[in-house]
């Protein structure tokens, strides 16, 4: 085979081949180190010389990548200060460098003395030993005037550098600033009424108590303890409305977010953001949420932050993406931390190592769970039937085998979480991403996760209709050829009947898994039982879009009804909704910003969403807290 031909099979080829042929002429003496020879001692100094340049290619390389590094590094600054709103127009004149200003004609006079005592035949601007073209050269730029500005990348790195010291060390100030006038005006209220006892404010109460001990880290891997399975309560049954605040109290939530390749720096740039927050405030309980690639140093960033904020105690999770107020970060790393003052009575962290107790008085349940664990269906529903309400949020940790959960430590497998006490208020709803393609049938026949008959019609025939495609005749290549349009089929379903344009909480959103033309059924990603309804669906911007905007409207509106301030909040999407299913990147996030307001938030893409006691696939799930 021709060369030519060759080089349209092997990318570069051509490249490559004329590089060997002008090899000669770039590369002195390339053709005597190729050349054969039976010389052992010539060949023992071409691999000698051969191993010089390789040593010198290498190198190179290895600058090549630190200066990929350093680009990334800056790249990761840029994204970092632009988040914590730093105006960028005050870097921009920091890339060039000044120009020479020319000079005054004061300063030209010594000049001007110098060369009317210069020896004749010399040049008085002319330095000793120049030659006479150097002499010429220096003339000739002494003429064109002041040189133009030019950049400066030394420069640009230290003016970036100095920004962001700037910014951590504003951000300690104004933390301290707020803690003496704080003080200052305790003390002025003492001295201005020595007799007067002041009441105790629930403030008071919850700063004046003792802070946390942290808790010694627990093994990577606890052993799971096999729970007694418990009754799974009626789907359609309504849950009880949330008990009354006993007391009321003002919560803070601060949320800060970075990314850097180093998860310590990133922490740092988060913690400096937090640190412009706090004005005083006391941190009780944090959350953590952070991409797969800090996963390795997961225990490590759970030290730092508490050594960082001494009494708090911790809940996250690591993830494909994390989410923040307004921006989400998919497939790079970064990490979430959002802090808040509840009080300590009304939360407790839960693990595998350290199950609720039966006296234990929760509302709701923060929950984060292995997609892996055994009965994940059976187990939620056991804790859903442990809360006041029935009612709990969150997500399964997403990123891979590795993924790992926080819960006053690092653990991999099965659930942890946040119990919430009686008084901690909040307002949770769930945004479907998906719209049914036709009407709601019945199963009348299944088999396991195989369902036969719908409204006593196949399975089959039911889902082609819905797909407006020709009915099955048994021949297989008809299915074959739609086998595309199969994989983008979801399923709904549902207890409570309703004649549905889109889908509302009450409805699970699972995989189409298989079909089965003999039996003229479908498989479904869940152990199907007659009776359930079922609907055929596909996933839909548009109507996830109005959805999301739906429940943040709703949100907003019932906080208003009530009277409370949104103070923080928590959202767990679905790993397969984020910015390309809205169209751009934190595309998602941004309408929850848009529509919900300027409030601080915090959470992951999750492999799938828990709210109520189901198990949500495709979803969002955003749960507001409220001050009382």
């Amino acid at each position: 085979m021709a060369d030519t031909d060759f080089s349209k099979f092997v990318p570069g080829f051509d490249f490559l081949q004329g590089l060997m042929k002008n090899a000669g002429a770039a590369i002195p003496g390339f053709n005597q180190w190729v050349a054969p020879t039976l010389d052992p001692e010539e060949l023992d100094k071409r691999i000698s010389e051969l191993r010089t340049v390789q040593f010198w290619l290498e190198n190179n390389a290895r600058m090549l990548t630190a200066t990929i590094q350093a680009l990334e590094v800056q790249r990761m600054t840029l994204s970092t200060l632009h988040a914590m709103n730093v105006p960028m127009a005050d870097l921009k004149d920091v890339l060039k460098t000044p120009p020479v200003p020319p000079t005054s004609p004061a300063a030209d006079a010594p000049q001007r003395d110098a060369k009317a005592h210069a020896t004749p035949g010399t040049d008085a601007g002319a330095e000793p030993g120049m030659t006479p073209d150097a002499k010429a050269e220096a003339k000739s730029g002494d003429a064109a005037g002041p040189k133009p500005a030019g950049a400066d990348p030394m420069q640009w790195w230290n003016a970036l550098t100095q920004q962001f010291t700037q910014v951590a060390s504003n951000a300690m100030k104004t933390a301290q600033t707020a803690a003496s006038a704080a003080t200052t005006a305790a003390a002025s209220a003492t001295a201005a009424k020595p007799a007067a006892k002041p009441a105790a404010t629930p403030a008071a109460k919850s700063a004046a108590k003792a802070p946390r001990d942290p808790r010694p880290s627990p093994p990577p891997r606890p052993r799971r303890r096999r729970r007694r399975r418990h009754a799974r309560p009626p789907p359609n049954a309504r849950l009880p409305e949330p008990p009354a605040s006993r007391g009321p109290f003002m919560p803070r939530f601060l949320q800060a977010h970075a990314t850097h390749p180093d998860p310590h720096m990133a922490l740092a740039l988060a913690g400096a953001q937090l640190e412009g927050q706090r004005a005083g405030m006391t941190p009780t309980l944090g959350f953590l949420y952070l991409t797969h690639p800090y996963v390795p140093h997961a225990q490590a960033l759970l030290d730092e932050v508490r050594e960082r904020w001494p009494g708090c105690g911790w809940v996250g999770a690591s993830a494909l993406a994390v989410s923040a107020s307004g921006v989400e970060y998919f497939d790079e790393p970064a990490l979430v931390v959002m802090l808040c003052d509840l009080p300590s009575d009304q939360w407790r962290i839960f693990s595998g190592l350290r199950p609720l107790t039966p006296d234990c008085e929760s509302r709701s349940l923060l929950l984060h769970a292995d997609g892996g664990t055994p009965d994940l269906q059976e187990l939620i529903s056991e804790l859903a039937q442990r809360c006041s309400s029935g009612y709990l949020f969150g997500g399964l940790v997403s990123g891979g085998d590795a993924a790992v959960q926080i819960a006053d430590g690092v653990f991999e497998g099965g659930l942890s979480g946040l119990a919430l006490g009686p008084d901690v208020r909040w307002i949770s709803r769930v945004s479907q991403g998906c719209q049914p393609l036709g009407r709601e049938r019945r199963v009348t026949a299944c088999d396991g996760p195989l369902v036969t008959e719908l409204d006593g019609q196949p399975a089959l025939d039911a889902l082609l209709e819905d797909l407006k495609l020709p009915a099955y005749t048994g021949e297989s290549g008809s299915l074959r050829q739609a086998m595309p349009l199969f994989r983008r089929t979801l399923v709904g379903l549902g207890d409570e009947p309703g004649a549905r344009r889109e889908y509302g909480a009450e409805v699970r959103v699972r995989h189409l898994v298989g079909l089965d033309p003999g039996r003229r059924g479908i498989a479904v990603a869940e152990q199907m039982r007659e009776g359930v309804l079922l609907s055929f669906c596909e996933r839909h911007p548009d109507a996830a879009r109005r959805d999301l905007v739906r429940i943040c409207t709703e949100i907003r509106a019932e906080a208003e009804e009530r009277g409370a301030r949104m103070a923080g909040a928590l959202y767990f999407s679905c790993t397969g909704r984020g910015g390309p299913h809205f169209g751009s990147p934190s595309a998602e996030l941004q309408w929850v910003q848009h529509a919900l307001g300027e409030v601080p938030l915090a959470g992951f893409f999750a492999n799938g969403e828990i709210a109520h006691a189901r198990l949500h696939g495709y979803t969002g799930v955003l749960t507001v807290f409220l001050d009382a």
